[in-house]
């Protein structure tokens, strides 16, 4: 192929899958989501916005450790955090069908996550 025809070739689509892996489904198919990926994606999302602030999850570490390291970064979001991570973990395990109600319970507490994570985090950066 020429670098013509590569720049003509139309942009590759990723599957739902990929892009819930990749933790950045494309917003306008979040409504199409079963709502299961919905909890997924909002934990994820999340967790890539910490990473962003400089506190990735190792992959060595579980979703409940991770959630010890962003409480403690944030302690203000205690709460919520622990919230998206327990619901993010009933997504992922539990095989009961999760309702669309539950799901909007988890994005308003994804809502107040982000907004948190916008925040400096704990002592050591309100010092600065």
């Amino acid at each position: 192929l020429t670098t013509l025809q590569l720049r003509a070739s139309p942009p590759m689509r990723r599957s739902r899958a990929a892009e819930l892996a990749l933790g950045r489904p494309r917003r306008a198919r979040l409504d199409r989501m079963a709502a299961r990926d919905k909890v997924r994606y909002y934990y994820l999302r999340a967790a890539e916005r910490a990473a962003d602030r400089g506190l990735g999850r190792p992959a060595h570490k579980t979703p409940l450790e991770y959630e010890r390291d962003l409480e403690t970064a944030w302690p203000d979001a205690e709460t919520d955090v622990h919230e998206l991570t327990e619901a993010f973990l009933d997504a992922r395990q539990a095989p009961r069908d999760i309702p669309e109600t539950e799901v909007s319970v988890v994005q308003e507490t994804w809502r107040r996550v982000m907004k948190a994570l916008r925040r400096p985090t704990g002592p050591q950066d309100q010092a600065r």
